[in-house]
């Protein structure tokens, strides 16, 4: 599978969730995992930064993310509304949170809150930008991870005795 096939079935996924077509999401994923787990996770987190800054802005409002967590409460009574607050604090700048949320609860999490986002009701056009927004800010991500001076400037290593 190359990368425009990836992408693509990156994108079917996501409508499916987006749709409530769970038997599509399975089938999809299926064909995704264990290969393209890593890139798709990626474009999970991108996607999901894309939706929260389209809901919250350039700035995180506090009122309104307590709103928006007392929503998720009851309308995702499943879903952990503290790691889910934890996540969207992360993608504004709180990013010593980010180790604290297990892993396996990013993705019910991060889901949960897109889909409360963006609703059922977007059309594909509306949906295929949203989509472009988030390959964008993977990019970035990705980017920014890699100019990153931890990564490969010099190193201040202290001896383990």
């Amino acid at each position: 599978m190359d990368h425009i096939e990836h992408r693509s079935l990156f994108r079917h996924h996501a409508t499916a969730m987006f749709r409530g077509d769970r038997n599509e999401s399975h089938r999809i994923e299926r064909r995704l995992y264990p290969e393209h787990a890593t890139a798709h996770h990626l474009f999970i987190q991108a996607l999901f930064i894309a939706c929260i800054t389209e809901y919250f802005g350039e700035e995180l409002d506090r009122r309104r993310l307590r709103r928006f967590i007392a929503r998720l409460r009851k309308e995702r009574p499943g879903v952990s509304p503290l790691k889910t607050e934890a996540l969207v604090r992360v993608f504004y700048g709180e990013t010593r949170l980010y180790d604290e949320i297990p892993h396996v609860d990013h993705w019910p999490c991060m889901w949960s809150a897109a889909q409360m986002i963006i609703g059922t009701d977007r059309d594909d056009d509306e949906l295929a930008e949203l989509y472009d927004r988030a390959e964008a800010t993977g990019r970035d991500m990705v980017d920014s991870a890699l100019q990153t001076e931890d990564l490969f400037g010099p190193r201040c290593e202290t001896a383990v005795r």
